[in-house]
């Protein structure tokens, strides 16, 4: 059977690391479910289950090189969930090679939390919520990019997103969202809820850009794939293509709305596990609710745009559909004021 060119790749990338031997094997396991352009093979050898990432382009070795330090600086922190990038032969950790950059790491053990989750299960969300913060902890002290005090950069880039909306052409979101088995009344649901939320999303957004509170490095991205649970506790969180410098919230925000927007009780527990392990302020506490929604409400425009404008390759359908449902999923939360965050943030939560 011929071997593609990225399975090519992916073995000569594999030579230029040194694991201990060369590799019994290297599955190609596609993009993992990702929509980042990102490829991954499962590679086994030297006793040990590793996975290799191809970046996509954008990825710089520079940029690279230090998510690589910055995960170093929090597995010296006592973090043991994080996925640390082996050294190739030169003793660097990025290989360059046929325009990407190249990492080989742990396969983290763990299974994400289910989608609808047992009793039992649900116990997982708080888990999720308390070891973000011990990552934030850890983060806290980088000396790479170190905690300030500025306006959160995510709630700037949510007023632009829906300030692009009101100033922009209507959606023609119809034939767009057909293509990706959408149907035309889920698609007006959608949009019409969408533009009913986005002047209080716009509002919320605006004050909390205008607020300087507590920055650091942070995840960037915690969806619910990226938290792996054995047994009960994250055994490891992975995926920091996203890692930027922003508030904290931004991460416990994602990860609440992941797994608890239809559970205020659930929600609630999931701040509290964060407060007992990185005490919250009033102002982040607000941020939660105020991140949730204008995050919501422009990553559903986003994402009817990318439709309507063809910027969903095909490889990337399939992910789309299902992001976009969940998306429509929390819009309908929050149009029907049933959303966690808004429950708890009425009862001062």
């Amino acid at each position: 059977m011929a071997i593609s060119s990225e399975d090519r790749q992916a073995h000569d990338a594999l030579r230029r690391f040194s694991f201990g031997g060369a590799p019994a094997n290297a599955t190609p396991a596609g993009t993992l479910g990702g929509l980042s352009g990102a490829r991954f093979w499962r590679v086994g050898g030297g006793g040990r289950s590793l996975v290799l990432r191809r970046w996509p382009p954008s990825m710089t070795p520079t940029d690279l090189r230090g998510l690589h330090a910055l995960l170093r600086h929090g597995a010296d922190r006592s973090l043991t969930i994080l996925p640390l990038p082996l050294p190739a032969a030169g003793g660097d950790s990025v290989v360059q090679l046929a325009g990407h950059c190249w990492e080989l790491h742990p396969w983290m053990p763990g299974q994400p939390m289910p989608g609808q989750p047992n009793e039992s299960e649900r116990e997982l969300a708080p888990a999720g919520a308390a070891a973000l913060a011990e990552l934030h902890c850890a983060f806290h002290d980088f000396a790479g990019r170190p905690a300030s005090t500025a306006p959160p950069g995510s709630a700037g880039k949510r007023v632009r997103v829906l300030d692009q909306h009101a100033a922009g052409a209507p959606l023609d979101c119809g034939g767009a969202l057909a293509r990706l088995s959408i149907s035309t009344s889920e698609a007006l649901t959608l949009v019409r809820r969408l533009a009913a939320l986005a002047p209080q999303a716009a509002e919320l957004a605006r004050e909390a850009a205008a607020q300087a509170t507590h920055v650091q490095m942070i995840h960037g991205d915690p969806r619910r794939e990226h938290l792996l649970f054995s047994e009960g506790r994250v055994s490891g969180l992975v995926d920091f293509g996203a890692v930027t410098h922003d508030t904290p919230m931004v991460d416990l925000a994602r990860w609440l709305c992941e797994t608890t927007s239809a559970d205020a009780a659930a929600w609630q527990s999931g701040v509290d596990a964060y407060h007992s392990v990185r005490p919250l302020s009033n102002n982040e506490r607000r941020l939660v609710s105020t991140l949730t929604l204008s995050g919501v409400v422009a990553s559903g425009f986003n994402w009817v745009r990318w439709a309507q404008n063809g910027d969903l390759g095909a490889a990337n359908q399939q992910g789309a559909t299902a992001r976009i449902r969940q998306i429509a999923e929390w819009v309908g939360l929050f149009a029907e004021q049933r959303h966690a965050a808004q429950v708890t943030a009425a009862g001062g939560g």
